[in-house]
């Protein structure tokens, strides 16, 4: 009999320098006694660091009918003294998924994940408990020649339009680089954004006339974040879901007093020294 795999998701249930549990939920067309998930993650890799690789197997934790998403498993893998990913050292662990039903292979996936934890606070941003700068460039494409380039010119972030955003992703994930994801004249899904699986993606900025969104969207560490983008304060508060604001660098003297960090488009690559309350830029040109 067939069977296929609607829809998977992947995330860290625990994450400590000891150990990491790495839970992935799988939803396959139907669900019997005789379906069968293998598969495993092999890891850590980083294309800037020698590394040992172990393999690590995902094991049944349980299976079900989900109330919303139908049939479910759900597969546990730990990792030992896990590597995390960052920008400097993007680690990842990788590895096949198969799906078998009454002893035959119907479906293949490959799974990818980065370890990781993120939380945006008055002074900026802290990954994995340090705090980063943020220094950044727009691409609406990047290939590993230009990542190369990029890193070694001192930039960390991308900053997409929501169309390459999913292309942009695999370069950000592999060669390092934090992504943020220009909402502008498109939807923001905050909890189906198939980006939320990668480890590179930061967070949404939203255009001015969209900031209300933001008001249904979850917030806490880990969570990616919501930016705004603005030219002159705003006539209330920013909504509670917005985290940053986004702004040219003419208006930081205008933006003063709104309470949040502030990311700062450039038109040119100005190493100057920030201001307070300044996260990161980005270079727009």
């Amino acid at each position: 009999m067939s069977n296929r795999i609607h829809r998977i998701t992947v995330r860290a249930a625990r994450l400590d320098p000891a150990r990491a549990e790495v839970v992935v939920s799988v939803f396959p067309e139907r669900l019997t006694p005789a379906t069968e998930l293998r598969g495993r993650l092999v890891g850590p890799r980083c294309p800037y660091a020698t590394t040992v690789e172990v393999a690590y197997p995902l094991r049944e934790q349980a299976r079900g009918d989900d109330p919303e998403d139908g049939p479910r498993l759900v597969l546990r893998a730990v990792i030992p003294e896990p590597s995390l990913w960052d920008a400097e050292a993007p680690f990842l662990y990788e590895g096949p998924l198969e799906l078998w039903q009454d002893g035959v292979l119907c479906a293949q996936a490959a799974l990818r994940h980065g370890l990781r934890s993120f939380h945006l606070g008055p002074r900026g941003l802290r990954w994995n408990g340090r705090q980063t700068a943020l220094r950044g460039v727009a691409r609406d494409r990047c290939d590993r020649a230009e990542a190369t380039r990029l890193r070694a010119a001192g930039y960390n972030v991308l900053l997409a339009p929501a169309e390459a955003a999913g292309a942009l992703a695999d370069v950000a994930d592999r060669f390092g680089f934090f992504l943020l994801v220009r909402a502008v004249g498109g939807k923001a899904d905050f909890l189906g954004d198939p980006l939320l699986e990668r480890p590179s993606f930061l967070g949404w900025v939203l255009s001015p006339d969209r900031r209300d969104a933001a008001a249904g969207a979850p917030r806490g560490p880990g969570v990616p974040l919501l930016g705004v983008e603005l030219d002159e304060p705003p006539a209330g508060p920013p909504p509670s879901g917005i985290g940053f604001v986004f702004c040219e660098e003419a208006a930081l003297a205008a933006l003063e007093g709104v309470p949040l960090p502030k990311l700062v488009a450039r038109a040119s690559s100005s190493h100057g020294a920030d201001s307070p309350g300044v996260m990161g830029w980005i270079e727009m040109g």
